[in-house]
């Protein structure tokens, strides 16, 4: 939907554009969303060992404390100063997993710090760090240990991950903890942070998956309130909405754009395509760790993590992991860069929505990677679709990530 449309489908009044804040989620929207069943598995399983049962299976290994880092961020030729110095030092990586109940093993937490590194919202197009981050040392993550455990004695059953109801405590740790390490059945490596405390595993626990603009300040700073923190930060948000919260970091160095890390173009040789199979991997890890529901899950991500959503892994791997919930791209978010492999019951559940200002070159240009073509294609694919454009906003969207996230789960997820 464009600007100039908003007449005809009276989305918009002046009464209501009087009200907008500069940093509101408002403007020009058009929502709905198309009914649909989706019943899903039953609640996420342990064994129950009978008579003459195995031993349980050993616990994971303990995580390996985290170095101290980060790293010099760049200067960008688009983007401004950075909202902060890049700082140093890491902290201790989480505990091991403990033993291994009848029937399902241990895990363990690999543990690290992320070292800081400045960042300027860049102008349209481009996501790039700001000079002023302080040189750290190596970061380094041990990967997480995948468990082996116990088999159930005779008699024993075993329930598979998801379902609708609660599900019980779930096999992975119901901590949360930073920089874990993930390896795909290709050798693709990276680092991911996990959110799972203070969850009500009596009640339905989604997955909130999100994925960072290039340089990935806000994922590299995970104190700051650029992103996963304060009142309205990821992390809170997704303890409020009882979901997990998985947020990737995109493999390899040396892309172009941010200061070597983004999901649209190749680094290290992995391209974007092998980018987005490797956070599915790591996607389908957790909710076997954890029996997520697939009917509460939303997943988005901001310019180059909007990229990722609407043009690689949605297009390729969201109607593997979810049956309802929603889309989100924040700045960014152009048309399917891969042969889309959507389902028609993935279609009728689950909307796209896209969030940008009016200013943002994503919007007012950036061919197919911009919003219009993303918007245009998914609407004319046959998905509910929804574009909020916030007027005098550019690029920078700094401590509004969470709320945009916050207000299309409350309307789109169950």
């Amino acid at each position: 939907m464009r600007v100039e449309e908003l007449s005809r489908v009276g989305l918009w009044s002046t009464s209501f554009l009087s009200l907008c804040l500069v940093v509101a989620a408002c403007g020009d929207t058009t929502s709905g969303k198309a009914a649909g069943s989706g019943g899903a598995s039953a609640g996420s399983g342990g064994a129950s060992a009978g008579s003459g049962g195995a031993s349980a299976g050993s616990g994971g290994a303990s995580g390996a404390p985290g170095g101290t880092g980060g790293k010099a961020g760049a200067t960008s030729a688009t983007g401004g100063t950075g909202p902060s110095d890049g700082g140093s030092g890491g902290t201790t990586g989480g505990s091991g997993g403990s033993t291994g109940a009848p029937g399902t093993g241990g895990t363990s937490a690999a543990g690290g710090a992320t070292g800081g590194d400045s960042r300027s919202d860049a102008g349209p197009g481009r996501d790039a760090a700001a000079a002023g981050g302080a040189v750290g040392g190596n970061r380094d993550a041990q990967a997480d240990v995948r468990p082996t455990g116990g088999a159930p004695g005779t008699g024993g059953t075993t329930t598979g991950p998801g379902g609708d109801g609660g599900g019980g405590v779930p096999s992975g740790p119901l901590t949360d903890e930073t920089r874990l390490s993930f390896t795909d059945s290709y050798g693709v490596t990276s680092l991911y942070h996990r959110y799972a405390a203070g969850l009500d595993w009596n009640k339905r626990v989604g997955l909130l998956i999100y994925a960072d603009g290039s340089g990935e300040y806000g994922l590299k700073n995970p104190t700051s309130s650029y992103l996963l923190t304060g009142t309205n930060g990821l992390v809170p948000v997704a303890k409020r909405n009882n979901m997990v919260l998985l947020t990737p970091l995109a493999p390899g160095v040396g892309c172009p754009d941010g200061d070597g890390t983004c999901w649209y173009l190749d680094s290290s040789g992995i391209s974007p395509p092998n980018k987005a199979r490797w956070s599915f991997e790591l996607v389908k890890y957790v909710q076997k760790q954890y029996g997520t529901d697939p009917a509460r899950v939303a997943f988005g991500g901001y310019s180059s993590g909007a990229q990722w959503t609407t043009e690689y892994f949605g297009p390729l791997y969201a109607s593997e992991i979810m049956t309802d919930g929603v889309a989100v791209a924040i700045s960014f978010g152009g048309s399917p860069k891969v042969t889309s492999k959507f389902t028609a019951a993935f279609k009728a559940n689950v909307p796209f929505v896209w969030d940008v200002g009016d200013q943002d070159g994503s919007y007012t240009g950036s061919g197919s990677y911009g919003v219009k073509a993303g918007y245009d294609w998914y609407t004319a694919n046959g998905f509910t679709t929804e574009l909020t454009v916030v007027p005098g906003l550019g690029h920078g969207r700094s401590g509004q990530f969470g709320g945009i996230m916050d207000r299309e789960i409350k309307q789109h997820v169950p």
